[in-house]
């Protein structure tokens, strides 16, 4: 007897949910390697093995094993964050910091000792020897917006941050020929896609594809760099996506128990000229002013206490870069701003 046609609609959805699902125990069966997210070092291209492609964060990440490049050698946690690693579960004396931005951030040419990072958790160690103050860096050399709000989500609030500083500003104003949601192909993912990235078989068709197509990493590295030449006229997240963005780190923080506080930075331009002169990236302090504001943010304005200072070598590596003394003076403005 043959069967009606919603009988065979309904015969042919089982066949394929029950293929589905063998595929999927089958692909959970095979060694790790063939279905975990592909992770590609990327020495052959800039000659540094501090940063990886891979499938959580778009474009690259700081290599998670730690690296060398940009004349420093660093550290990573469990959390793929620079910085010491610390228990997986919280103590209960601790409080927990995290930095999110890009190279200005991470601390690029300094010694972690020398970070602002590391500095503002000596200084709280010593005004409150009685509380852990454990400190670590989510930030990246190169990351937009774009790319530290996926490392929150994938990575950094994991750690179970009490507050988490939000730096994130050069990078984001830099022109390319391509922004960088374009360029990461961003507004298609959905959470289908995400969920689908939590399957094994899924996994394994993508890395049978990227082994086969070969893992287009030299796209990531053409990105614009701070500091460096411009490829285009397209700021890689424009104003008024970087202000949608800052409020969504801003809510993601809120949602993990932790306090949010925004860093503006300041260039040596500025720093070194003082005539009052806009900076290229004012629209995007503008928006980080107005997400403090309306969020009821805590804002370090690092501009403002740059200027306090009378200009001293170390103030700066390079026109964005922090150096040894920037670092300094960033920690004492952050220990004043960050709640105790």
């Amino acid at each position: 007897m043959a069967l009606s046609a919603p009988r065979r609609m309904a015969f042919a959805s089982l066949v394929v949910v029950a293929a589905l699902a063998i595929g999927e125990g089958v692909s959970r069966l095979l060694p790790a390697t063939y279905t975990a997210n592909r992770e590609d070092v990327l020495k052959e291209l800039t000659g540094r093995t501090g940063l990886v492609s891979n499938a959580d964060v778009p474009g690259w990440d700081i290599d998670p094993a730690g690296g060398e490049g940009w004349a420093t050698t660093y550290t990573t946690n469990r959390w793929r964050m620079r910085g010491p690693e610390y228990e997986a579960v919280k103590p209960a004396n601790a409080k927990r910091v995290i930095f999110v931005g890009d190279s200005s951030i991470f601390g690029v040419l300094l010694d972690w000792d020398e970070t602002f990072a590391a500095q503002f958790e000596r200084r709280r160690e010593a005004r409150e020897p009685t509380v852990d103050w454990q400190v670590a860096n989510c930030a990246s050399p190169g990351h937009s917006t774009e790319q530290s709000i996926r490392k929150l989500e994938r990575h950094c609030l994991a750690f179970e941050p009490d507050y988490v500083v939000i730096g994130n500003q050069f990078s984001d104003s830099t022109r390319d020929a391509a922004a960088d949601v374009e360029r990461f192909n961003l507004t298609t993912e959905t959470a289908l896609t995400r969920y689908a990235e939590r399957l094994a078989g899924y996994r394994l068709l993508r890395n049978t594809w990227l082994r086969r197509r070969g893992v287009e990493t030299g796209a990531a590295q053409t990105i614009a760099q701070v500091g460096g030449p411009e490829n285009g006229t397209v700021r890689r997240v424009p104003p008024e996506a970087y202000e949608a963005n800052l409020r969504r780190m801003v809510a993601m923080s809120r949602d993990a128990g932790a306090e949010p506080v925004l860093l503006m930075l300041a260039a040596e331009e500025e720093v070194v000229r003082r005539d009052g002169k806009l900076v290229p990236s004012e629209d995007y302090r503008a928006a980080m002013r107005r997400v403090a504001e309306s969020e009821g943010v805590l804002l370090a304005d690092g501009p403002a206490r740059f200027l306090s200072f009378p200009t001293a070598d170390g103030m700066f590596l390079d026109p964005v870069h922090p150096g040894p003394l920037g670092a300094t003076i960033l920690a004492l403005l952050l220990d004043e701003t960050v709640p105790r």
